[in-house]
C-alpha cells in the first residue's frame, strides 16, 4: 500500500500517523522520513485512462500518442 496517510498528532519532535492495520510498524515517524507523494510515475507505470466523453450520446476518447502504426 502507498501513502498519502493522515496525520494524527505531533509527538516531540516527530509524527503519529493513521496507517492500516495491514501495515504492522512504529506509528511515530521523524519529519525526514515523511515526504510527499512523488507525482512521477515509476518505469513502467500508467496513469488510469481519462474517462470517456459523450458526443452525440456515444462515448469518445482523446488519443494522447500512437505508439505504433503498419500500413497495409
Amino acid at each position: 500500500m502507498a501513502g498519502p496517510y493522515k496525520v494524527l498528532e505531533q509527538v516531540g519532535n516527530a509524527y503519529r500517523l493513521k496507517l492500516p492495520n495491514s501495515i504492522k510498524v512504529h506509528l511515530v515517524f521523524l519529519p525526514n522520513k515523511l515526504c510527499k507523494a512523488s507525482i512521477d510515475l515509476l518505469l513502467g507505470q500508467k496513469k488510469d485512462p481519462l474517462p470517456p466523453i459523450q458526443v452525440n450520446d456515444e462515448d469518445e476518447w482523446e488519443v494522447e500518442e500512437v505508439l505504433a502504426s503498419k500500413l497495409v
